[in-house]
């Protein structure tokens, strides 16, 4: 036998040197593939498995938990991963949606021991429901742990309500996806089969067949099902264990990744995740139906403009060669004026790409009255059309790519998108998330909704309200926090007016009285602070300026302004500096308290030419994070109160919450109560040493514009010495 492996990962590390752990861990295991020592914890042999035991009279320090769904049986075809979906699309009765439940566990020796349930057998639900109990009532219970532990719980939740008292906030949870992107963010071994032969836990043999398809089995009383099922719970067990070890071997034994704080925080935002899946975002179909008639007679418009006064077509037959001729005649005819260093490239065939970067950039050096830019124009307006017909009301209303994946569709005016804390991968093949530990939402992407869609979301409650909740300036005061720039800092304790400042650095005091100073001016200020936060240089000024304003500045007038901007924030380029410099010496940068980190590995240039994303990533993350922590603590607050608010789309720095009519008077006094001083940002002052005032603005809708206001943190803000 002549053994034979393939990689990806060395030409990956080429172009991302941060890879490099996943590829050390990666390449180690082909090493030992092709000599022969690929050895694993479990060789194959069968597990010895209980069915239905009674919960043991010790205490159970974790529990790994997994279940099969209907669509591991043979004959059944599952689409949908949200078990409202499943019943609605899939046509699932509840019960018969979850078909086994494992359990895996280490007695007092340390040693493992399995527990299988059959899920249509009620004495087996009931056992299972007291292994729920027993948990719950344990105070040394560490963590209910899982592989996408969202997924399990929302159907055990979902079939089976009876469960949902015992699987409930504040019981902890661990996800294994978790723990795998606290150790290396960018490695792409993501989901079970792929992670745990990589730690050398377990392999899947047979469970894919020849088409990739994965296996499926004869009945809910089948074997090698349970055997496959109590696989799935050992592994996530044994891959947690050795993700710690390593963990701690990396970044330190005492390393925030694992430390009790972290360990609560990941908990919430899981139960955060399972609330906000649950809920949905409630959708207006009347409204979204009117604006789907608009956008379909504008496109039509847009096609016979271009066909009777252009004569080229914009859709269909020779629509592409039309709008690739019309590209290259512009690019032409801007010859010189043209930064083709600027120009976005297709990535294969290396042309240049129709994108919106391109089409903008060319129309901001063509002359106006030049004839091929109301071209561009209007190609640019059908893709504008076009892209909100096709990417928002057409997966809303029939599902993504015209039906074909229906997982967008809305359920009775209610649209259910997945949620991933973290980067991602599913068993069916979807995958998202991002490394600056944002939450995202896909399918749809409720978080992206451009203002016509975003303005479709409804409140689901008769005579109910849309609170919406944004952090005001939370990407700039957590600079001034962390950084301590006393110019920034004095600007937050008192009436903020940066963007102004700035605009007035940039213009002049006099651009005040302009009468375009609010929409323009100070705008292209607010622009010039923000791009501080990840050290953009002139050029990207430049363009900004041009792009957005239409404010056109020389590169060296900019170079001035760049240079007064830090001369007045000293402070704030230092700890810029301060960051690039660790990451330098370390490898990767953490965040304060919860662990979540960037790897930056390479060399020193490599490192250099990441800047901008070393500087932006604890300012864009702990903000998001302040705000998830205000959100999922009010959310808390409500349902502990026994509210039907719901928080029901998360936008990194702002909320939108559905309000019964009858609890907005509570709903509100809990905003002025948790919003101001959620627990993370009160520990993060505590650790740092400093506070700052947090300001919410908010509005309450109820079809129109009720109620704006403010709620400020400075009267009850934690003032620490030092």
């Amino acid at each position: 036998m002549i053994r034979v492996a393939a990689a990806y990962h060395p030409a990956y590390i080429l172009r991302n040197p941060a890879s490099a752990l996943a590829t050390e861990a990666h390449l180690r295991t082909v090493r030992d593939y092709l000599f022969g020592d690929l050895k694993m914890d479990h060789e194959g042999e069968r597990f010895k498995v209980e069915y239905a035991p009674d919960p043991p009279d010790y205490s159970i320090r974790r529990l790994s938990l997994d279940i099969e769904t209907y669509g591991i049986l043979k004959g059944r075809n599952q689409t949908q991963f949200h078990p409202l979906k499943s019943e609605v699309h899939d046509k699932i009765p509840r019960d018969r949606m979850v078909v086994t439940v494992g359990l895996t566990w280490r007695d007092p020796d340390g040693e493992l021991q399995h527990a299988l349930f059959l899920m249509r057998d009620a004495a087996h639900r009931r056992i299972l429901s007291r292994w729920f109990k027993k948990i719950t009532n344990d105070p040394d219970f560490a963590g209910l742990l899982g592989q996408n532990l969202t997924f399990d719980l929302m159907y055990l939740r979902y079939c089976w309500p009876g469960y949902r008292q015992w699987l409930c906030h504040p019981l902890p949870l661990t996800d294994l996806i978790i723990t795998n992107y606290l150790h290396d963010e960018g490695r792409p071994e993501r989901s079970l089969k792929s992670l745990a032969p990589l730690l050398r836990v377990t392999q899947y043999d047979g469970v894919r067949g020849d088409d990739g398809t994965f296996r499926q089995y004869d009945g809910p009383g089948s074997p090698s099902l349970h055997q496959y099922n109590i696989q799935d719970t050992m592994a996530t067990l044994l891959c947690q264990e050795k993700l710690e070890r390593a963990i701690r071997s990396f970044y330190g034994q005492n390393t925030e990744k694992l430390s009790d704080f972290t360990q609560k925080w990941f908990s919430d935002l899981i139960w955060f995740v399972i609330w906000a899946s649950e809920a949905g975002i409630s959708m207006d179909l009347g409204e979204l139906a009117r604006l789907d008639e608009y956008y379909r007679n504008r496109r039509d418009t847009l096609i016979r403009l271009a066909r009777d006064y252009f004569d080229f077509p914009l859709q269909g037959k020779g629509s592409d060669k039309a709008k690739r001729a019309i590209l290259d005649q512009a690019v032409d005819l801007a010859g010189k004026d043209l930064p083709t260093k600027r120009l976005v490239l297709t990535p294969k065939q290396r042309k240049i790409s129709f994108a919106a970067e391109n089409r903008n950039l060319l129309l901001s050096v063509l002359p106006h009255e030049s004839w091929v830019a109301p071209k561009l124009r209007l190609i640019k307006r059908y893709q504008d059309v076009d892209k909100m017909i096709g990417s928002y009301l057409v997966p809303i209303h029939e599902g993504a790519r015209r039906g074909k994946d229906i997982s967008t569709r809305h359920i009775n005016g209610v649209i259910y998108p997945r949620l991933f804390p973290v980067p991602s991968e599913f068993d069916d093949g979807s995958s998202g998330g991002t490394k600056q530990a944002r939450i995202v939402y896909k399918g749809p992407a409720a978080q992206t909704f451009p203002p016509p869609i975003k303005r479709c979301i409804s409140c689901r409650f008769r005579g109910g309200h849309l609170i919406w909740a944004d952090a005001s300036q939370i990407e700039l005061r957590v600079a001034a926090l962390l950084s301590g720039d006393p110019v920034m800092c004095a600007e937050y304790r008192g009436k903020p007016d940066l963007h102004g400042k700035t605009a007035r650095l940039m213009f002049g005091d006099d651009i005040v009285s302009h009468p375009q100073y609010k929409e323009k001016y100070r705008q292209a200020g607010k622009a010039f602070n923000f791009r501080a936060l990840y050290r953009g240089g002139a050029q990207i000024a430049q363009d900004t300026l041009m792009k957005d304003w239409g404010i056109e500045l020389s590169l060296g007038r900019i170079q001035e302004i760049d240079d007064a901007y830090w001369h007045r924030h000293t402070r704030l380029r230092e700890w810029q500096d301060s960051l690039f410099d660790f990451v330098r010496k370390h490898g990767y940068y953490t965040l304060p308290l919860t662990g979540q980190s960037r790897l930056f590995l390479g060399s020193e240039e490599a490192q250099r030419a990441q800047i901008n994303e070393i500087c932006n990533l604890p300012v864009q993350a702990v903000a998001a994070n302040i705000a998830l922590s205000a959100q999922v603590t009010l959310w808390q607050r409500i349902k502990s109160e026994g509210l039907e608010t719901l928080i029901s789309l998360n936008v990194y720095d702002a909320m939108c919450m559905e309000v019964p009519l009858r609890e907005l008077n509570r709903v509100l006094q809990l905003m002025h109560e948790v919003l101001p001083n959620p627990p993370y940002f009160e520990a993060l002052c505590r650790e740092i040493g400093r506070d700052l005032p947090l300001v919410w603005e908010f509005s309450v809708d109820d079809g129109e514009k009720q109620e704006t206001g403010t709620n400020s943190c400075q009267e009850q803000a934690i003032y620490i010495p030092g």
